[in-house]
């Protein structure tokens, strides 16, 4: 079934927190993602021609790429914030580990773009 409409949006995030244990560290990151909305397609009851149509399909959201800007780990047992040095490696090693929660764990998160969408 085809989609109405697809479209690639960028959110900037000052302040995307993994949250781990209560009694672990949490990982902050100012962090921007590049995100391709798909929308769906309403219910179509009958065709034109009488037949039976299709059921709607529901909008999407697919995170196509991520960018770390900083890093910040939040020690709750000791109430401080260290900020990690991003060698380029780190950068890169921190986007992948990013890019790999956010899929897994993408039901659980609020893109602004999809609450904007959603109206």
């Amino acid at each position: 079934m085809p989609k109405d409409e697809i479209k690639i949006i960028h959110e900037k995030w000052k302040e995307f927190t993994i949250f781990n244990d209560s009694c672990s560290d949490n990982i902050v990151f100012d962090c921007e993602f590049e995100l391709q909305y798909i929308f769906g397609e309403p219910e179509v009851r009958y065709l034109s021609n009488g037949d039976p149509g299709h059921p709607a399909t529901p909008d999407e959201i697919e995170l196509l790429s991520v960018t770390v800007n900083s890093v910040n780990v939040y020690s709750q047992l000791m109430d401080t914030i260290d900020e990690i040095n991003l060698t380029p490696i780190c950068k890169k090693a921190f986007e992948m580990m990013l890019f790999e929660y956010v899929n897994d764990n993408r039901h659980m998160i609020e893109f602004r773009a999809w609450e904007e969408n959603q109206c």
